[in-house]
This record gives C-alpha cells, structure tokens and sequence, in this order.
C-alpha cells in the first residue's frame, strides 16, 4: 500500500463532495463536461480512483504503471486523474481552502509585527523545470529562464506569516522575472483586499512594488551596519514561504520536470498548496 499523504479521516470526509460529482461528470480531452448520460462504468472503483490521483501527485507515478498496476488502458488513468483533479480544485476554491482570510482574523491571528509595521502576506516566485519544448526556437527562448538556466514555468505564491498558502498565481513562461508576473497580478482584486497599513514582504526581484503598496523589501548597495541587520532580519523572516515551498514540494508532482500541459501546472499547485493547508489545520476540511 502507498503512502499517498492524505489520513483516512480526510480521504472519508472527501468522497461525499467528490463520488456524486463523477457520476456525473467526464474529462473530455479539454476540460470537466456533465455527461450527456450515465458516466461510463469503470472496472476501477470510484474511491480506487480518488486514491490513484492522490498517489499521482505524491509520487508522481507514471501512468503507464498505475494502469499496468490495476489493468486497465493508461487513458483511462489519465482521463480519471484529471477529473480528481479538477473536481478537487473545484471543491477547495468553494471551501476557500486557499484563500486570504478576513480581515479580522487577519489581525487577531495571522499577521505578524515586523519593526513596527504588521506583514500580511510574504511573497516568491517559483520556477518549475519542463521539458525542451521542441515547436521553435522562439518558443524555447521564451520558457528559457537565465536565473535556472533551464526551461521552467513560472509562478507567484503568496504566503501568510503563520504558513498558510493563500493565492497561487497563474503560470507564466520562465522568461518572465517576478516583477512582471506581479505587474499582471496588480490589477487583481485580490490584492486590494489587503488594508493600507498591511504589508506585503518580498525579495529584490521584486523592487519598485512599494510604489503602490505597502512592502518590505531587503535594501540592495552598500549598506551600513544597519541596513545589514535590516536585511538579516528580512531573509529570516522570508524562510518561512522557502519551508512552505519545501512542504508544498513533498507532492512530487511540484518537485519534478512537470511533464503535463502547461495550462495544469497552477491548478496542480494550487491542489498541493490546499492540501498542505488542509494539513496544518488538522486536516479539517
């Protein structure tokens, strides 16, 4: 039996929201469609395929050996992953399992002082390695990332004070620095639902944010005996969303080349980033 990360007490909380759902809903190639009639029975039981999906994600197993493993086609496997998928990413954002938590919990419970001013959410970019794209060469310059030096995908993780993941951002080519992807996110109402005395902590990839929000950024040139305690004090607080990256990334699928179509790679995340939540509050759902 695998180890797929999840208790029994979560997984048996899950399948009344899910099992309905997959009796009447189908992967059709592109995205989640209700079926037209009864779903076609599968020789894999439908609990069985909840907890293949939870096994692909925590190991990040091949397909061609889970089917081989319970003798059916690897389609098969593949069409039932996703739908678990996406019925599971459908279910946290309706529970708001990722979410940024109101503003009076915020301050009671979340936010944390840092030298007089009150940090709500920290922020990073993450590159995730893909394989070469073999369509063109522009296409390659554009999933290039100088700072991995490999082709990589490219996301924004915000982060609460106390670890709790609380928005995942849509994925980008690895060309893209953090600074960009946060000036697509600037519009987002997201974003405005933090108060004016809330500040955001990021890195140096992300200088110039301060001009609209209130942010805490390490200082960059030569710096004095203060500005180096300043910064100290910044990297030690900002190892929380690295220890969060590492928890997030005990699910294989966020560690390893990301093998699937691109346009999966945030909801992955965004999975993993609920179901570690899930795990720091008890696994309550």
């Amino acid at each position: 039996m695998y180890d797929v990360g999840v208790p029994a007490t979560l997984f048996e909380d899950l399948l009344p929201f899910l099992i309905p759902k997959m009796t009447t809903v189908v992967w059709n190639g592109d995205q989640l469609v209700l079926s037209k009639g009864t779903v076609k029975p599968c020789k894999i039981r439908l609990q069985d395929q909840i907890w293949i999906c939870f096994r692909w994600l925590r190991h990040h197993a091949a397909e061609r050996y889970i089917a081989s493993d319970h003798e059916c086609h690897q389609t098969t496997v593949h069409r039932n992953n996703l739908r678990v998928l996406y019925l599971l990413f459908a279910l946290f954002r309706k529970k708001k399992v990722v979410s940024l938590p109101n503003r009076e919990d915020r301050q009671l419970i979340y936010n944390v002082q840092f030298q007089g001013q009150e940090v709500a959410v920290l922020v990073d970019g993450h590159h995730q390695t893909i394989p070469r794209p073999s369509i063109d060469k522009q296409t390659r310059k554009r999933y290039w990332s100088g700072k991995e030096k490999d082709y990589t995908l490219l996301l924004l993780i915000f982060i609460g004070p106390t670890g709790l993941v609380y928005f995942v951002s849509s994925s980008y080519p690895g060309s893209c620095t953090d600074k960009q992807l946060w000036d697509f996110l600037e519009n987002t109402e997201w974003i405005y639902l933090l108060d004016v005395v809330e500040a955001i902590m990021a890195d140096r990839g992300f200088v110039g944010i301060d001009r609209d929000h209130q942010a805490i950024i390490p200082l960059k040139g030569k710096l004095s005996f203060t500005g180096h305690v300043f910064n100290s004090a910044v990297s030690s607080m900002r190892s929380k969303v690295e220890n969060v990256l590492g928890e997030i990334q005990q699910w294989a699928i966020c560690r390893d080349v990301f093998q699937m179509e691109h346009r999966h790679h945030s909801i992955v995340w965004e999975v993993c980033s609920g179901l570690q939540n899930l795990k720091r509050r008890g696994w309550v759902l």
